[in-house]
């Protein structure tokens, strides 16, 4: 469909690979995917990428045409911003012309507890939580570990020149056993480290740090 979506959760549980993985299943998808984050740029700066530059410059919503954008940290924008996005949305316009691009957003943060605070645009809220995705941490799925770890050797031995392909089963019971606080981005980081590591076909519990080989006692 076309519709806005939110997708919340913890930081690096995976929500931008989410938001891609959206649009490669729309009926958009070949065109483009742009993001951007609320939360890293004044309020000026983040204005012109999102709706152009005096100069003529177009922004990511006139760039992403026919495409999707992904306003990740969206609860990062300034109030005015988050008014000028729901204007957009709710009227289809930017500076008099059409746009056609689907909205993707993504925060952290609890959004009904932020409008509730005075601090999230509501309007802009009900926008999108028709279509609220909620992405679990990764320790509460388990199941998905062996999927991402293998993805993401393949991707980085490809990109690095190295020999693995795979993990063994004796390092993929210490990934599933690890609780990933840092959620599919350490997963991420953890796995390239190990395809720079590892010297044979397969990921070994040699090639893993010490924070999964070696855990710290309870208690």
């Amino acid at each position: 469909t076309d519709r806005p979506v939110l997708l919340t959760g913890e930081t690096g549980v995976g929500k931008n690979l989410l938001a891609r993985a959206i649009h490669l299943h729309s009926a958009r998808r070949t065109c483009p995917f742009r993001t951007i984050s609320g939360a890293t740029s004044p309020e000026s700066l983040l204005d012109g990428l999102l709706f152009g530059r005096s100069t003529g410059e177009p922004g990511l919503v006139e760039s992403a045409r026919c495409g999707t954008l992904l306003i990740d940290e969206i609860d990062g924008l300034t109030p005015s911003l988050q008014d000028k996005v729901r204007w957009a949305m709710e009227t289809g316009q930017l500076n008099g012309r059409p746009t056609d691009v689907r909205w993707v957003a993504a925060s952290s943060r609890d959004l009904a507890a932020e409008v509730a605070a005075g601090r999230f645009d509501a309007g802009l809220y009900d926008r999108f939580r028709a279509d609220h995705r909620p992405v679990p941490p990764l320790r509460d799925r388990p199941a998905d570990i062996a999927g991402l770890a293998d993805g993401f050797v393949r991707r980085f031995a490809t990109r690095h020149g190295r020999p693995a392909r795979g993990v063994s089963p004796e390092a993929l019971s210490l990934l599933e056993a690890y609780p990933w606080p840092g959620n599919v981005r350490e997963l991420e980081n953890t796995m390239q480290r190990a395809v720079l590591l590892a010297d044979t076909a397969r990921i070994t519990p040699a090639d893993l740090p010490s924070t999964l080989t070696d855990p710290l006692p309870i208690g």
